[in-house]
């Protein structure tokens, strides 16, 4: 399975389309502009399916599972990025921690 997909093709690779074909290449690749974009509004639907498509395009944990296809941001990516979240927020956890224990501040006086 091709984890990214080619937004901009090659020259020549769509001079045997139709015009048909062409104008719905143009769509899918505006399409996927929209979703790196993280626009909050498509055409068509209602206030209820783009929140919907937001949270799922957006959010740290349901982007993982709940993404659109074309999305450019691939699951793999998301999962990194997931993890890298963590990490941050852990060791600035520690760090505090470390502060408190070097500056001997006991928890029940701050």
């Amino acid at each position: 399975m091709k984890d990214t997909i080619n937004v901009h093709p090659t020259f020549g690779e769509d001079g045997n389309q139709t015009p048909l074909e062409r104008e719905a290449e143009a769509q899918r690749r505006r399409f996927i502009r929209r979703l790196a974009a993280r626009a909050y509004h498509f055409p068509g639907n209602t206030w209820c399916e783009d929140w919907m498509q937001y949270m799922s395009n957006t959010h740290l944990v349901l982007g993982i599972f709940f993404h659109h296809p074309l999305h450019p941001v691939t699951g793999r990516e998301r999962c990194i990025i997931l993890l890298g979240s963590v990490a941050v927020g852990l060791l600035m956890s520690n760090l505090i921690y470390l502060w408190f224990v070097h500056a001997n501040i006991d928890t029940d006086e701050a």
